[in-house]
């Protein structure tokens, strides 16, 4: 008895200590992902403001481009990134239903495309041919309908109808000529601008 006393002490305080350090690791691994999950959801909501943006510019260049002007400079953001879901995604993924990782991931090169077309706005070269440049402005707008409706998804869940010029200007309340025309004719989406 003597003997078996020390003993099961020594693994009783053991089998305390593990069954400490296990739940201290655990619960520090879920205050990690619970801030990496944070970060990734600041994260997406500044990639649908400044997808925002990017559409309210482009539809004012094109009202000025159907006025006949063009805008100097645009106000869009000089690049969209995802600094946070670059670096921690990857990681805590398993944390996000299939439908959020979907829309995460479907969404990352969308926001290189727009870059490409945020600094090709800004180039001189761009203005100077005008179907070139509407047909940028087009596609500035539809990239940003598609960037905000994949970040209205991660939060919000699934859509109950899918985004389109009409939706977006009145949900962002934008008034726009270039979107009444859009109206009138009965197309949510522009046409093709040909040569």
């Amino acid at each position: 008895m003597e003997l078996i006393l020390p003993v099961a002490s020594s693994l009783f305080g053991i089998f305390v200590g593990f069954s400490l350090n296990l739940l201290r690791d655990m619960f520090k691994s879920r205050k990690e992902n619970t801030n990496k999950m944070t970060c990734i959801a600041e994260d997406i909501d500044r990639i649908r403001l400044d997808a925002s943006r990017v559409f309210i510019e482009a539809v004012k260049h094109l009202d000025a481009m159907g006025k006949g002007s063009l805008i100097v400079a645009h106000r869009m953001p000089g690049e969209i990134n995802s600094p946070y879901v670059d670096k921690h995604f990857v990681e805590i993924a398993h944390l996000y239903t299939q439908q959020q990782r979907h829309n995460i991931v479907s969404m990352l090169p969308t926001l290189k495309d727009i870059n490409a077309i945020i600094k090709s706005l800004g180039d001189p070269e761009t203005k100077a041919d005008l179907v070139s440049y509407k047909r940028q402005c087009m596609n500035a707008g539809n990239l940003a309908i598609f960037c905000i409706e994949r970040c209205d998804v991660v939060s919000d869940g699934p859509p109950k109808y899918h985004e389109d010029w009409f939706s977006i200007a009145m949900r962002l309340n934008v008034e726009s000529e270039f979107i009444n025309e859009l109206r009138q004719r009965g197309t949510p989406f522009p046409e093709k601008v040909t040569d």
